[in-house]
C-alpha cells in the first residue's frame, strides 16, 4: 500500500451510512446534508473514489484500495469498526459526532450533561480504537471540533477543520447568479423538523413574532427550498442542540436571506461568515477541493510520523 499524500494511481474507499443514491420512501424523500456533502467532496476527488455503504462493504473493498475516508458510522457494527482501524491510511469525515451514543443530541432528558452543559462524555470502545488508529479526522467546523475534545475519553492523531458542508457545482452557481433586485413576498421562512434538537418550535416562536403567517419548508426538493430562499426575506433557525455545521443557513444567506440564528450553528460561528457575500462565498467554493488537501496533510504527516 501507498504512503503519503494522495496521488492520481491511489483508489480510495468512501464509507458512510448511506450516500445520494440510496432508494428514497414518503418519509425521506431528498437526501440528507451529510450526504449532499459527501456527494460533492466525491466529485471533487483527485483520484478514483468506490463508494459502499457498511451494509455493502467486503474484505474484498478493503483489500483494493489504497486510503480510505469514513463518513457517518451509525450502521455500523462493532467488528467493522475494529477492522477499519487495522487499516493505513484511514481519515474520519465528521458529520455528527460519532463518540456519542445519541449522535450528539444534547436535549435528552436522561442525559443531564448532555442537556445542561452540551457535554458528552460517552465512552465508545470501537469508535474510539478507531479515531486513535486513524490517520486523521476531519471536523465541518470549529465548534464541532471542540465540543468532541471536551469529552475526557477523545484522542486522535491529527485533525483538520473544513470550515462548512460542502455544495455542488451547480448549488454554487445558483448562488453567484441569484438575482440582486427582486420582491421578496415571504416574510420570514422556517424549515421543519419532528427532531427536537432542530429546534422547530423556538424557530416558529421567533418567526411568529416578525410575521402572521410564516413559510414553512417542508418535505421539499433541494431546488425548491432554493425558491423559497430566493422568495424570502429572512431565514429563523434556532437550534437548542448543536448543529455542527448546517446547510439550509448557508443556502439561506447566499440566496439573499438575512439568516436569524443562534450560537448553536456551527457554521455561523467561522471567521468567513463574517466576511462580504462575495468574498464568503469564494471561502465556500473552495471547500470541495480543501477537502482533499487537507486530506493530503493528515496523510502526509501520519507517514512520516
Amino acid at each position: 500500500m501507498s504512503s503519503g499524500s494522495l496521488s492520481s494511481s491511489d483508489r480510495v474507499l468512501f464509507v458512510a451510512d448511506q450516500f445520494s443514491d440510496v432508494d428514497r420512501d414518503e418519509v425521506h424523500k431528498y437526501p440528507g446534508g451529510a450526504e449532499l456533502t459527501d456527494q460533492a467532496v466525491i466529485e471533487a476527488a483527485p483520484c478514483s473514489v468506490q463508494t459502499r455503504t457498511f451494509a455493502q462493504l467486503t474484505e474484498r473493498d478493503l483489500s483494493e484500495a489504497t486510503a480510505f475516508v469514513i463518513g457517518n458510522s451509525a450502521k455500523a457494527t462493532t467488528k467493522q469498526l475494529l477492522r477499519l482501524a487495522r487499516l493505513s491510511r484511514v481519515i474520519l469525515f465528521e458529520h455528527d459526532m460519532r463518540i456519542c451514543r445519541v449522535r450528539g443530541d444534547m436535549t435528552f432528558w436522561k442525559r443531564p450533561l448532555h442537556r445542561h452543559f452540551h457535554w458528552c462524555t460517552c465512552k465508545r470502545s470501537d469508535v474510539l480504537t478507531l479515531t486513535r488508529a486513524s490517520a486523521g479526522v476531519m471536523f465541518l467546523t470549529r465548534y464541532q471540533q471542540g465540543l468532541f475534545e471536551r469529552n475526557p475519553w477523545y484522542t486522535c492523531a491529527r485533525s483538520r477543520v473544513l470550515g462548512s458542508s460542502v455544495f455542488s457545482s451547480k448549488t454554487l452557481d445558483e448562488f453567484r447568479q441569484r438575482p440582486t433586485t427582486k420582491e421578496r413576498p415571504i416574510d420570514v421562512c422556517l424549515s421543519y423538523s419532528a427532531f427536537r434538537a432542530k429546534g422547530f418550535s423556538q424557530s416558529m416562536r421567533y418567526a411568529r413574532r416578525v410575521s402572521d403567517d410564516p413559510f414553512v419548508i417542508r418535505n421539499l426538493p433541494p431546488n425548491e427550498v432554493l425558491e423559497v430562499f430566493l422568495d424570502s426575506k429572512r431565514f429563523v433557525h434556532l437550534p437548542p442542540s448543536p448543529e455542527w455545521a448546517g446547510r439550509l443557513p448557508v443556502e439561506a444567506r447566499f440566496m439573499g436571506c438575512k439568516v436569524i440564528t443562534n450560537d448553536r450553528v456551527g457554521v455561523a460561528l467561522e471567521p468567513w461568515w463574517q466576511l462580504p457575500d462575495d468574498k464568503a462565498l469564494s471561502v465556500l467554493s473552495s471547500a470541495a477541493t480543501r477537502f482533499w488537501s487537507l486530506v493530503d496533510e493528515m496523510l502526509s504527516e501520519d507517514a512520516s510520523a
